[in-house]
């Protein structure tokens, strides 16, 4: 059989052989011969294994199972892709809408055709592969060194012919106008369309730039609290929509096609794209579409902010559309404004029939929004070209430059990720094993094979192997497949208002994020808590104009009563108006500060507004700064008055109104929370409930305990302190050895001797006193004695020696071997209780840990 670098596959089902396993183990199978007519040629084969279907409510078929199997020969060598569903890419609430007799119909699916896959070369470090079987086989594969592009002829189907071929088979002359500037928009030049001949056209292996590297982030099942989540809407005008025959089912595979390979080149930088919806201008385009790309992005933008993320709430929005722009360019795009309201969108040019050409632009457009530059000289690239190069080489860019990253990390650092915490719900209910997510009927998912090392989760089956009891989760103990012993720290307090949460020793997850109740005093009274954070007018300031930033005078926030941009209680984007303050809120109000810094540290000052007034009180001017951050609609403008700020005695700014402490508790539990105030050993936590100190236990913290509360789980190992009194019994007994016959003994005829020679009213504690002095001279023995001696172990319990004598007193009698103990001394028990078995709530098993909720108020 011919081989080569590129070639035309003939894929029917004569040739392709499936398997629904019912065993969960993979088999490959090959197709019987092929027509060796065909000069250049890729032999595939599919298997479907765990295709899981029985039970699902969502459609599926046998080209759609959750784990598929691809095989090829590829310059004489044999590969595998390893793939499985990608069903976090419509997430709850995806929305299409298309244009009809003047209006739009809105369909939210029930059910939607799952057919996106991603995964990996086997065997090939680095490598990634993001296809669909919706229409045949369509996406890319890119194999550590080269990147090939899979799509079907015009049957689209698995019965068509199929085209595969290296990136660099297409003709590499794309460039890109950018200039820096924060305003300045894209432009790319992408100059014609490969043809066919040019798809099975061998050209030679361009060696691969190679540059050390972090590991990348594969999937979900590796995301964690830093990772970021893209609500993305794709627009189509009325010529892409034609151009895809008018066909609705075309094109909305077409933009599922495209966000799951923009979400396979973002996933490495921990950012996952979530595909909430499609509109279609089926009709009519809804914006004026011009050859000049700035006049269609800005175009756009206003339809954006104005129509679209009301009808359809999104975190981004990007225009595909078949209108030619002047000199080449096929994507316009602002650079920083990811998840602000004004500008967080693109529009790019659909200019190929390569659907992983079209994504990798749109990918880029992307990542201006996420206030990515183009990469320079000084940039380090592990291949030939970047994502954010200017041009395009002959190799089809897949990875990130270091400059792209430290810009990405610099535009999160100034709070434009804050409407990316989310992570959308996903839409499917059923279990599918291997996206990372452990779902209903599974016991583990450690994501795709290749890339989970877990040793306690079967990657193939999701469920546990037979000596494990957890394998996921911060509480569980991969070395041992076991959860982590209670009292274990899991979530650290990250501000003076968190707690800190323990594993229960039961559970392999951590319990639920709480924190200190509203209201609690924080910053040397200064503030209050809220949801967890404290934050002073000062500590604001400081946040949008940096370590020079405070609060200005209190005549500056007399203005927040006019409602102007020089001062409000809020300002409503959507409307364009601004909110007047009343008296009592003025504090709450838009944040006025006095610094040194011109720059705004926080937000992107490009898409802020700022105001600075000055005010004459008595020949000394007082400075006014303020600015009004975009973040988005759903976030809350950093540059008014956070929530928890004292803004009068016993009272504290929330949402921009100034309202009682005492009321704001009185809220909690219908005012029944921590009734007793824990005790006074702990704190009352968000939920109510006492959050007691190490040595109480909930739900009061009256009584000797481990310490946490019922919902963060216990300080310490409650199985530590039942054998307390045990543990402490076997060391009196190891110093004292036979001290406490002869010490009785003694104290006996103490006893017999003093009631002989005096009244019954003898002191006791002259008594008291003689008994110690003989304890501890008979400890101070028995220390020596054991210093000579190597350490101990009894009963799994190492007993050290080590003890320093200046911790000691001599005894009253003045005898040099008569030692007394002093209180605290190493040797002697803690003075804390021997603490009772504690009460059952550390046996709770929380469930597994939600999706982060997006937050209506970012903590800052």
């Amino acid at each position: 059989m011919a081989q080569s670098n590129s070639g035309i596959v003939k894929i029917n089902r004569s040739v392709i052989s499936f398997a629904l396993a019912n065993e969960l183990a993979e088999k490959e199978r090959a197709g019987p011969e092929w027509n060796l007519e065909i000069p250049f040629r890729v032999c595939f084969y599919l298997l479907l294994v765990n295709s899981g279907m029985e039970g699902f409510n969502y459609t599926v078929d046998v080209e759609h199972a959750d784990v598929l199997t691809v095989g090829f020969e590829l310059d004489g060598v044999k590969r595998v892709l390893d793939l499985r569903l990608n069903a976090d890419l419509i997430p709850v609430g995806y929305q299409q809408r298309h244009q009809h007799q003047g209006t739009y119909k809105v369909h939210t699916p029930a059910k939607v055709e799952l057919c996106h896959y991603q995964g990996s070369v086997r065997d090939v470090p680095g490598s990634w592969v993001a296809l669909s079987t919706c229409r045949g086989l369509r996406g890319v594969v890119f194999d550590g060194e080269n990147l090939h592009h899979i799509h079907p002829d015009e049957g689209e189907s698995l019965d068509s012919e199929h085209y595969v071929y290296k990136h660099s088979d297409l003709v590499a002359n794309h460039t890109c106008g950018y200039d820096g500037t924060p305003h300045h928009v894209l432009g790319h030049e992408h100059h014609g369309i490969v043809n066919r001949a040019t798809r099975v056209r061998c050209l030679r292996r361009l060696k691969r730039i190679s540059i050390a590297s972090a590991e990348a982030i594969r999937g979900p099942y590796n995301a964690n609290r830093h990772s970021r989540y893209v609500e993305l809407v794709l627009v189509i005008d009325k010529e892409e929509y034609i151009a895809l025959d008018e066909n609705m089912d075309k094109v909305y595979q077409h933009c599922k096609d495209i966000a799951n390979i923009i979400n396979a080149l973002y996933m490495p930088l921990n950012i996952f794209i979530a595909l909430v919806g499609v509109q279609v201008w089926s009709d009519v385009d809804e914006i004026t579409l011009s050859s000049n790309g700035d006049t269609t992005l800005s175009n756009f933008l206003r339809y954006r902010r104005e129509k679209l993320v009301q009808d359809m709430p999104n975190d981004n929005a990007q225009l595909l559309t078949r209108v030619t722009f002047e000199g080449g360019v096929v994507g316009k795009a602002l650079k920083g404004p990811i998840c602000t309201y004004e500008f967080s969108g693109g529009v790019s040019m659909d200019h190929s029939n390569v659907v992983g050409l079209v994504a990798a632009t749109v990918a880029h457009e992307m990542g201006h929004n996420f206030g990515m530059e183009h990469d320079s000289a000084d940039c380090e690239c592990p291949e030939e070209k970047c994502i954010m190069a200017s041009s395009s080489g002959s190799l089809g860019p897949t990875h990130w430059s270091t400059c792209s990253l430290e810009h990405l990390a610099l535009a999160f650092e100034h709070g434009m990720d804050y409407c990316l915490r989310n992570k959308p719900q996903k839409l499917f209910d059923s279990p599918i094993c291997g996206n990372g997510f452990v779902e209903p009927g599974e016991q583990c998912d450690c994501g795709l094979k290749e890339n989970c090392d877990n040793p306690c989760c079967n990657v193939t089956t999701c469920m546990l192997h037979s000596n494990a009891s957890c394998a996921t989760g911060e509480c569980c103990d991969l070395k041992t497949c076991r959860p982590k012993t209670a009292g274990t720290e899991c979530r650290t307090a990250e501000h003076e208002c968190d707690l800190p949460e323990y594993c229960t020793g039961q559970s392999e997850y951590c319990p639920v994020d709480v924190f200190k109740m509203d209201g609690e005093s924080c910053s040397m009274g200064k503030a209050f808590c809220y949801q967890g954070s404290c934050r002073t007018h000062n500590d604001q300031c400081k946040l949008l104009w940096g370590p020079t930033g405070t609060s200005s005078d209190a005549q500056c926030y007399e203005m927040n009563n006019k409602g102007t941009k020089h001062g409000n209680c809020g300002y409503n984007r959507v409307e364009s108006s601004y909110v007047k303050c009343t008296d009592e809120n003025l504090l709450c109000g838009m944040l006025h500060c006095k610094h040194l810094n011109e720059r705004l540290e926080f937000g992107m000052e490009s898409v802020a507004i700022l105001s600075h007034s000055f005010i004459n009180n008595g020949g000394k001017i007082i400075a006014c700064r303020s600015a009004i951050v975009d973040l988005g609609l759903n976030q809350v403008d950093p540059g008014l008055a956070p929530d928890g700020a004292k803004c009068a005695p016993g009272k504290m700014c929330v949402n921009q109104k100034c309202m009682p402490v005492a009321d704001l508790r009185a809220s909690v539990s219908g005012g029944k929370a921590c009734p007793n105030n824990c005790g006074g050993n702990g704190v009352c936590n968000s939920l109510g409930h006492c959050h007691c100190n190490r040595g109480f236990r909930p739900p009061d913290c009256t009584q000797p305990g481990v310490g946490g509360s019922e919902d963060s789980g216990p300080a310490e190992d409650p199985n530590d302190a039942i054998n307390c009194s045990n543990s402490i019994a076997m060391r009196k007994s190891m110093l004292l050895g036979n001290v406490d016959q002869s010490v009785g003994s003694r104290k006996s005829d103490v006893s017999d001797s003093d009631q002989a020679a005096q009244p019954s009213f003898v002191d006791g504690q002259a008594r008291k006193n003689s008994i110690r002095t003989e304890l501890g001279t008979k400890i101070a023995e028995r220390i020596q004695q054991m210093q000579k001696k190597p350490t101990k172990n009894i009963k799994g319990l190492t007993v050290k020696t080590e003890v320093k004598f200046e911790h000691l007193n001599e005894s009253p009698s003045g005898s040099s071997t008569g030692i007394t103990p002093r209180t605290g001394d190493p040797l002697m028990p803690d003075k804390k209780p021997c603490l009772k078995a504690p009460a059952p709530f550390y046996n709770k098993k929380p469930p597994p840990p939600p999706a982060p909720a997006q937050s209506l108020k970012p903590k800052i």
